[in-house]
């Protein structure tokens, strides 16, 4: 879709730092530095699921913390670029960032090819304490309540990351725009 064609383009936009002043944009590039110039890009704490794009995770909104969730159009048979967002707790997210710390620890001896595929935390049995606490925070999940509006949302990678190994999740930052669903 057209809107999942600028997020890919914006994603690239910010891989890397903003043009120079002294670079002349011209055309749709410059309408694209125009709106993101004034979006405000806040903190994307943890990514819990990514399917054809983000779904679901942790980020800033105003400032606090809030869990997202991609609209699922039962209509269509597809996640939709609509999020709803949901006011989390400061026991909610030391949890959710324990959780993310066990996850982000194994992600990365696994793309160093310390461990196998099989040792994926997610996979159930393998690390209690994320089990436990995973659990919790899916029940957590399930008595949320959704802020009124739906969001459209646009992540970017925060720079100075290249040294990561291929595969392995970027930190984020991201920008909610209102909208209807």
């Amino acid at each position: 879709t057209e809107s999942a064609n600028i997020n890919q383009r914006n994603r690239r936009l910010f891989q890397h730092n903003r043009p120079r002043a002294d670079i002349s944009l011209g055309g749709e590039w410059a309408s694209i530095w125009s709106i993101l110039g004034t979006m405000k890009f806040q903190k994307v704490h943890t990514i819990r699921d990514i399917y054809d794009g983000i779904r679901t995770g942790t980020a800033d909104l105003s400032g606090a913390p809030h869990y997202f969730a991609s609209v699922f159009d039962d209509n269509i048979g597809d996640y939709t670029q609509h999020f709803r967002l949901y006011a989390v707790t400061a026991q909610f997210m030391e949890r959710e960032l324990r959780v993310w710390a066990i996850y982000r620890f194994w992600e990365a001896r696994f793309h160093r090819g310390i461990e196998p595929l099989e040792t994926h935390p997610g996979h159930g049995g393998i690390v209690p304490e994320y089990d436990e606490l995973s659990g919790w925070l899916n029940e957590q999940i399930k008595v949320l309540t959704p802020r009124p509006s739906f969001y459209a949302a646009t992540f970017r990678e925060l720079p100075g990351q290249d040294e990561l190994p291929g595969g392995i999740l970027r930190a984020l930052e991201v920008a909610w725009e209102p909208t209807s669903a």
